[in-house]
């Protein structure tokens, strides 16, 4: 049914709502005015003042990613993925350019990675970024990418002051943490985009600063976010320094709750699990990047039988940013180990309903009053026949390719493979130019980067 004037209609699709039954409405219709979705139906039409004929087409939500980090745009393919101890940055190259980025630099990578990700169907994000003294401005430039770009958007300042992750000048304070979440706040802001509060990790962070976080957030009633036990080294990290597990120090602290997502949540016992449901913490899963670290997959049947919220973060490193991707190996990922665990079903659940879940979004799902944040595949494409297994055929054939359409707010953003929010090419072209100075400035090589 409808109950405002329709603007723009999408008509004669096959519709999947992702509602409570998940009903799959043929010969659908979904009515958006003013950014919202006004009407959603099947048969027989409301007037609008746009048609668009989407005969034989899937519409269905955008898809939501529920942890990533957009600068990293700039590093992938330079050996993030093989980073993931305790002590020092790791990989110094990856740690390098982000020290040499200024705010151009980060508005340029992150226009990449949102470019990538909305023509791969996403059209909210997550960001994690680590605040460094001196360079508040990459928040800056990353979040004005975020406002042009229309996403909804969750960007979290990651907090980092006891590791040499990076280099000890860079740290954050308490002082310096409240003063730039008050200015964030204060400056960008809006009704798609909410600013969050992150301890970047346990092992990163020093019990003064991560408890002034947690009280922050409760102050400003924000989002907080955290790196969970990614890996075994980092699970053991709290047990050896507090003597319980990460998701145990996290509730001395205080810090569980609705308002806590917890990426990565690896290395879990059943304490860990029930407290995180008992709490309605919610989690985001990064199975590209926990197989490119080699650390193995998240208990996701686990989380889900307990009925915590959670959504699949594309992250990084992943060195991609395809949603299509990320559900077929979220989905295989669970099935190493033999268990025939999962469906395509599943997987559209978790990049739609319950990543908006988890983070508390007012998407994910096809209803009146939510955002008109919506994906329309070529339902005539070789990847999404034959038609009777389209659903299935979406998570385990489909890609980027398969998109006729993106609306982000109800406003096109993508069409048949080129975004229109932005000139692609200039993207393209402002990323390559604002790499080669980032490298310049870190006394690194442009040329192609290679193991051989």
């Amino acid at each position: 049914m409808s109950q405002a004037p329709v603007e723009l209609l999408l008509d004669r699709g096959i519709v999947l709502t992702m509602t409570a039954a998940r009903p799959v409405l043929e010969r659908g219709w979904v009515g958006i005015s003013q950014g919202r979705i006004v009407g959603v139906g099947s048969g027989d039409p409301p007037p609008a003042g746009e048609v668009v004929d989407c005969s034989g087409d899937v519409i269905l939500p955008g898809f939501l990613n529920a942890h990533a980090h957009l600068l990293g745009a700039f590093v992938r393919g330079m050996g993030g993925d093989r980073a993931t101890g305790l002590g020092a940055g790791g990989n110094r190259p990856t740690v390098a350019v982000r020290l040499a980025m200024q705010e151009e630099d980060a508005y340029a990578a992150a226009r990449l990675a949102i470019v990538e990700m909305q023509l791969s169907g996403v059209t909210s994000t997550t960001d994690s970024q680590p605040a460094m003294r001196g360079l508040e401005f990459q928040a800056d430039g990353t979040l004005r990418a975020l406002s042009e770009s229309g996403m909804l958007a969750v960007f979290y300042r990651a907090s980092v002051d006891r590791t040499d992750f990076f280099p000890a000048s860079t740290h954050d304070t308490a002082d310096l943490a409240s003063a730039e979440i008050s200015r964030l706040v204060a400056t960008h802001r809006t009704d798609r985009i909410t600013i969050g509060i992150e301890p970047m990790a346990l092992h990163r962070v020093t019990d003064g600063l991560l408890a002034d976080l947690i009280g922050l957030a409760r102050q400003h009633r924000l989002p907080i976010g955290i790196h969970g036990p990614y890996a075994q080294a980092v699970a053991e990290h709290p047990r050896e320094r507090w003597g319980r597990s990460t998701i145990g120090v996290l509730s001395d602290f205080g810090a569980l709750g609705p308002d806590l997502l917890v990426h990565h949540p690896v290395v879990l016992d059943a304490a860990d699990v029930s407290q995180l449901a008992d709490t309605d913490t919610a989690t985001s899963v990064c199975a590209v990047d926990n197989m490119l670290i080699g650390t193995g997959p998240a208990p996701l049947p686990r989380l889900l039988d307990a009925g915590i919220r959670t959504g699949i973060g594309l992250d990084q490193p992943n060195d991609g940013h395809d949603m299509f991707q990320l559900m077929k190996i979220t989905m295989l990922a669970q099935r190493l180990g033999g268990a025939l665990w999962g469906s395509p079903e599943s997987m559209i659940e978790l990049a739609t309903s319950g990543g908006a879940s988890a983070l508390g979004l007012l998407t994910g799902t096809i209803e009146i009053g939510g955002w008109a944040d919506l994906i329309v595949l070529d339902g005539a494409h070789p990847t999404l026949q034959p038609r009777h297994t389209v659903i299935s055929n979406l998570v385990l054939s489909a890609g980027p390719q398969s998109i006729k359409y993106v609306y982000t707010k109800g406003v096109k953003t993508v069409d048949r493979g080129r975004h229109l929010t932005w000139d692609q090419d200039e993207v393209i072209d402002s990323a390559g130019l604002a790499m080669r100075r980032c490298l310049d400035r870190a006394g690194l090589s442009s040329e192609v980067w290679t193991n051989w």
